[in-house]
């Protein structure tokens, strides 16, 4: 199973690269961070070493301008700068697009051949210095030299909302592929609404079939969180992968996911991306203004899923079973008093240190992968099943027994 890194510029600045290096297989970059932080982000990559990837987030396309605008009406600059290396629009063009209530692109516009090869090349060519790369490979044996490159592409992708976007989707991915002559691995990204897969229960199967030129997909399902969804929506996604993952043959990667991803792999999903605060689900849809800081969520590993800081606390004063013993966390109980009645809080007050509590994630997320390979799926929902008896007094343990159901 491949875990992604979900790129966060704050996030970034708190942990060493070898705290990621021990955990993930690379990192996911969205396009707005590859754009509007570029030479961070380049320096990072150069020292993390790990494989990359780029994901374009041309959902925005056919959506209202309206929808990339902030709280004061105007574009937001990094979608103003994805849009001039997508589309070449000229700078006045893209100050004037807040004033549209339509979308950024007329998708009925037959240049979509030019559009593809944009995005494409965005990714190919977004972090690629021929200079930088020549002066730190000058040492370097043959062998060692490295050029930067992304570990895999993704075509271009919409919000599969009908049956007219999902006809546009399978265009832009067709003509990816027609027009693509690398060898870096091209994925075709899929990204549904929960509506739209409700409405067409053989979808998997007419995807198989439409998208019959690629064996690489990228899935995302809108605003799907397995936390809290209904085992029939489980069952839905669940099928999604392992139809479209057709018994092994064809590689598949959700681009957001949490531990029930990693369930997933004994179905046929390959690897899944999330960020080191949740990052677990996205909508597709934009809205005006967006922003905010990252919330302080704590992941327990008893229950397979994050907390809230204050729900955090919370719990662990309700059941103490569920403070975690990762070798973070032992150094931290290393200097509390144990038997102390209060030691719920001064624990939790230790492990709110943001660099602690996401180094706390990383080490069990890191266990867990561990676990799903080498456990066969049988014995890994009976451990479900078991800790939802354990820690029944938990408000938050109704999710496993959904995944136990599903699964």
């Amino acid at each position: 199973m491949r875990l992604y890194y979900r790129y966060d510029n704050v996030v970034r600045e708190v942990l060493a690269l070898n705290e990621l290096l021990g955990t993930y297989h690379g990192v996911v970059i969205p396009a707005t961070i590859a754009i509007y932080y570029k030479n961070s982000v380049s320096s990072f990559l150069e020292n993390y070493r790990n494989p990359y990837f780029i994901d374009p987030l041309t959902y925005f396309i056919n959506q209202p301008a309206k929808n990339i605008c902030n709280r004061q009406n105007n574009a937001r600059r990094s979608y103003k700068m994805l849009i001039q290396d997508y589309l070449n629009f000229d700078v006045e063009e893209i100050d004037d697009i807040h004033l549209e209530e339509d979308s950024i692109w007329d998708f009925s516009d037959d240049n979509i051949e030019f559009f593809c090869q944009n995005v494409i090349d965005f990714q190919m060519e977004c972090f690629k210095d021929p200079e930088m790369m020549d002066f730190l490979n000058e040492y370097l044996e043959e062998e060692e030299q490295q050029e930067n490159l992304p570990e895999l592409l993704m075509t271009p992708y919409v919000l599969i909302e009908n049956d007219e976007t999902y006809e546009f989707n399978r265009r832009l991915a067709e003509t990816s592929f027609e027009i693509y002559e690398g060898e870096i691995p091209l994925f075709a990204c899929i990204t549904i609404s929960k509506e739209y897969l409700g409405r067409n229960p053989n979808l998997e199967h007419r995807i198989i079939d439409n998208f019959n030129f690629t064996n690489n997909f990228i899935i995302w399902e809108s605003d799907f969180n397995a936390i809290y969804e209904s085992v029939t929506n489980l069952l839905r996604f669940k099928n999604i992968v392992r139809i479209l993952s057709q018994e092994g043959e064809n590689t598949v990667i959700n681009l957001y996911g949490d531990y029930f991803s990693l369930l997933l792999s004994k179905l046929g999903l390959n690897g899944f991306c999330s960020g080191l605060r949740g990052g677990t689900k996205k909508r597709a849809r934009l809205s005006r203004g967006g922003g905010g800081g990252g919330a302080t969520n704590v992941y327990v590993p008893q229950i397979r899923r994050f907390l809230l800081e204050d729900d955090f606390r919370a719990e662990i004063q309700r059941d103490e079973r569920l403070i975690c013993n990762c070798r973070k966390c032992d150094e931290i109980n290393d200097g509390l008093i144990i038997d102390d009645p209060i030691y719920p809080e001064p624990y939790a007050n230790d492990l709110m240190d943001e660099k602690r509590y996401l180094e706390h994630f990383l080490l069990c997320r890191q266990e867990e992968n561990i676990n799903i390979e080498e456990m066969e799926l049988e014995d890994l929902l009976n451990d479900l099943r078991e800790k939802t008896e354990t820690y029944a007094i938990s408000a938050y343990i109704n999710h496993m027994t959904r995944w136990a159901n599903d699964l």
